[in-house]
């Protein structure tokens, strides 16, 4: 795992969603919301302005983290290959389920899930 995202909760399991839009972000601010203080939920912003990230960001009151991603650093290392992209990361930094595309409910249910498990 990047060793920036892991800085973000070292202790902690992570959701990390790339570029989810709308709907991710919807789910993603549920899940902060239903495992607070157990797991840590991060977006990584990808390929859009800085500026707009953060317009994304007040628009919809995001409670946790969002990253520019504006140089494809961080990206890369995770094989994103299209866009929306959900990994949930245990303790340890390993990631334990990988969602390619929109992240449903249950895929987000069962990632925290397993992660918290490990």
């Amino acid at each position: 795992m990047d060793a920036a995202i892991h800085r973000f909760a070292p202790q902690l399991p992570l959701a990390v969603a790339f570029s989810g839009g709308a709907d991710s972000t919807a789910l993603l601010l549920a899940c902060a919301e239903r495992w607070p203080g157990q797991v840590v939920v991060l977006g990584v912003d990808v390929n859009d302005f800085a500026g707009d990230a953060r317009k994304f960001a007040r628009k919809y009151g995001l409670s946790y983290p969002l990253v520019h991603d504006n140089h494809n650093v961080t990206s890369p290392k995770y094989g994103i290959s299209l866009l929306p992209e959900t990994f949930f990361i245990d303790r340890s930094g390993k990631v334990i389920v990988h969602v390619p595309g929109q992240v449903k409910p249950s895929e987000i249910q069962d990632g925290v899930e397993q992660a918290l498990r490990s």
